[in-house]
């Protein structure tokens, strides 16, 4: 009786672990996106790092992005924490939250090198505008000689660099920041939740 208890009991302990019940805020969500490098990506709030050298204070908390799934994909998604699209040669969306109603997300992808170009264009068409409004400030006036100057001698009045260039800096440069400014924006990535599966 008393091997057959502790054969009994033994076979209990040997039994495996059920695995844990999934999160109840883990609902299907589903990934569409217009460009299939997307991904879903979710803060992982528990990676940290140790400063070896300064033990006294303490770990730091890192960011770090765990990949969920890549568009276009429906998979069962935990609702907490933070959230974003991103992928390769995407420019990342901003973080967001997911509220438990959401079913959708309809992603429109931003190339990161379209944007990185008019980011490019707006600072250079700043440093542009800047330089021809530099030069209108310091190009001095013309001036005239006075009453009492001999006619036959020639007079040097000062003089700076022609109109046309220093507005022509001015209005390219503005030209640039503009159109730059408008690729930089146009080229984010935009994430539209929808409650509809």
């Amino acid at each position: 009786m008393t091997s057959a208890l502790a054969v009994a009991s033994a076979t209990a302990r040997a039994e495996p672990t059920p695995p844990p019940s999934p999160s109840s805020s883990a609902q299907p969500l589903r990934l569409d996106s217009d460009d299939g490098r997307a991904s879903l990506l979710r803060l992982d709030p528990d990676i940290w790092i140790v400063n070896a050298r300064h033990r006294s204070r303490g770990p730091w908390p890192i960011e770090h992005w765990t990949r969920l799934c890549d568009a276009p994909c429906n998979a069962p998604v935990d609702r907490n924490g933070l959230f974003m699209v991103a992928g390769d040669g995407l420019t990342p969306s901003e973080p967001f939250s997911l509220e438990k109603d959401v079913r959708t997300l309809k992603v429109t992808a931003g190339s990161s090198a379209r944007r990185s170009l008019g980011l490019a264009g707006v600072m250079l068409g700043a440093g542009m505008t800047s330089i021809g409004i530099a030069m209108a400030a310091t190009t001095p006036k013309p001036t005239s000689p006075p009453a009492d100057w001999p006619a036959t001698l020639p007079w040097d009045s000062p003089s700076g660099p022609p109109a046309a260039l220093t507005w022509g800096f001015v209005v390219v440069g503005a030209v640039m920041l503009i159109v730059g400014m408008a690729v930089a924006v146009g080229q984010s990535t935009v994430v539209e939740p929808s409650t509809s599966p």
